[in-house]
């Protein structure tokens, strides 16, 4: 072999061991780097959840926010359900991404009687309304909420109702209904299958859990 070819060959030879190894050398950069990204988010994930406003429940909160929850839901929610039913199920999940079950599990006869939604307030005044709505909240973020950023009305909605059809005094056979037919439950309180005291307290008492989510990680769906 003449020896400009061999110089050739070898120059081939080494030019492919240097590209090989400057491959090798810049994947493991990219690992690295994917590697800290990761970290990185997951470090920024971490301390944006736990910078979270952290709220409990108890009596005296309840005492001292009974004025805003009123407004809250009498004046800040229920004016606006008549205007969902009215576009439907169709239109409420193009316009605001409202899941067919979340809106199924609207509480109409709830949000139609305002004397009802005030009397129902006023047995939000023990222990065990502030048990439950602090209980409640804590479920929604560690089953549902997890490291989710914001709020969805959806599943928030979704997950009310089936942690009141849960509470419920109603046979199992009726609760797995309730489960998979939310629009139902209206129904069920109109046959009296559902007491309307307690188809008002646990509905109102769902709000308020939904009132203070919205507290913890800011009103923004």
């Amino acid at each position: 072999m003449r020896q400009i070819d061999f110089i050739f060959l070898a120059s081939c030879f080494m030019v492919r061991c240097l590209y090989i190894r400057g491959l090798v050398l810049l994947g493991g950069v990219m690992k690295k780097n994917k590697i800290v990204v990761i970290v990185l988010g997951f470090l920024f994930i971490g301390s944006h959840l736990y910078g979270r406003r952290q709220i409990d429940i108890t009596i005296e909160i309840l005492q001292q926010d009974a004025d805003a929850l009123k407004k809250y839901v009498i004046e800040g929610i229920a004016p606006n359900i008549p205007r969902a039913k009215q576009a439907g199920k169709r239109v409420v999940k193009l316009v605001a991404g409202i899941s067919y079950y979340a809106f199924d599990s609207i509480p109409w006869s709830f949000f139609a009687d305002e004397q009802g939604m005030r009397d129902a307030f006023e047995r939000v005044c023990n222990e065990v309304c502030a048990s439950y709505i602090q209980a409640g909240k804590e479920k929604y973020k560690t089953t549902v909420q997890r490291c989710r950023p914001r709020l969805s009305r959806s599943r928030l909605g979704e997950f009310l109702h089936r942690h009141m059809i849960d509470t419920l005094n109603l046979n199992d056979e009726h609760k797995a209904l309730l489960h998979k037919e939310p629009a139902k439950t209206d129904e069920f309180m109109q046959q009296g299958i559902i007491s309307k005291d307690d188809y008002m307290y646990y509905n109102l008492l769902g709000l308020l859990i939904q009132y203070y989510l919205e507290k913890e990680f800011g009103k923004h769906y």
